[in-house]
């Protein structure tokens, strides 16, 4: 699996910048799934205790980031969400999918598969974190529909 690079940058802002929301999760619980692609080596499960540490820092870590970035995720959504482990240049991160709650399942979708769309705009995005250091490293969203 080809990973995006993901934003690490910050806009230089005149003027007071405010912090990005932090995103919607919807209650019932996420999916965790298998990446199942011949790049993916090293990839693992994550457990459901560092996934509920991942959802409890996206909050901070969005907080962190100036509001008027062109890089966030659509607020005032409702966001459901898929984990799958993954090792990425030697660290074993946990990758984590978002995308509209209600959106429907794609037909290629296969049960216990992750699925990724790649276009959708800033409605689908994902986050890449650390289960060491317990912390979102970075995250990106798609590009335009």
């Amino acid at each position: 699996m080809r990973f995006r690079s993901f934003a690490t940058g910050f806009i230089a802002l005149s003027g007071i910048a405010s912090a990005a929301p932090p995103p919607i999760l919807e209650r019932t619980a996420a999916t965790i799934c298998a990446v199942e692609s011949k790049a993916a080596i090293g990839e693992w499960r994550p457990t459901r205790a560092q996934i509920r540490v991942l959802e409890n820092s996206l909050g901070v870590y969005f907080a962190k980031l100036p509001g008027a970035e062109t890089n966030l995720p659509a607020p005032n959504l409702v966001y459901a969400r898929q984990y799958s482990g993954v090792v990425r240049e030697g660290k074993r991160l946990i990758a984590g999918r978002f995308y509209p709650a209600g959106e429907p399942i794609p037909r290629f979708a296969k049960t216990g598969a992750c699925w990724v769309t790649a276009d959708g705009g800033n409605r689908y995005w994902d986050v890449y974190f650390d289960p060491k250091t317990l912390q979102v490293i970075g995250h990106g969203v798609n590009g335009v529909a």
